[in-house]
């Protein structure tokens, strides 16, 4: 069962990224509050949101989970980046 708190942090957190059009590119009806997972809350807070809501992430998710989802996402940017170098765009690779 969801805590009542959290879930009204996370609603405002939600409603404040729509306001910042961060779901742009997903289907209007396939993004709610109840769908959105913690890592894609996570990723979304951390890239349009400012610092002051990151921290509201603390209330909401432990510290730990937050860190695991930020140290993969820049894993992630890193191999794509390295990826790019060694494999040029129009190469026949």
């Amino acid at each position: 069962m969801r805590s009542d708190k959290k879930y009204h942090l996370k609603r405002q957190l939600f409603t404040r990224l729509k306001k910042e059009h961060a779901f742009w590119s997903y289907e209007p009806k396939s993004v709610t509050v109840a769908r959105m997972g913690d890592n894609l809350l996570i990723e979304k807070v951390m890239y349009h949101l400012d610092y002051f809501y990151a921290v509201v992430l603390f209330d909401i998710k432990n510290p730990q989970r937050y860190l695991k989802v930020q140290m993969n996402k820049y894993i992630r940017n890193k191999i794509n980046a390295a990826q790019q170098i060694i494999t040029p765009s129009g190469s026949n690779i």
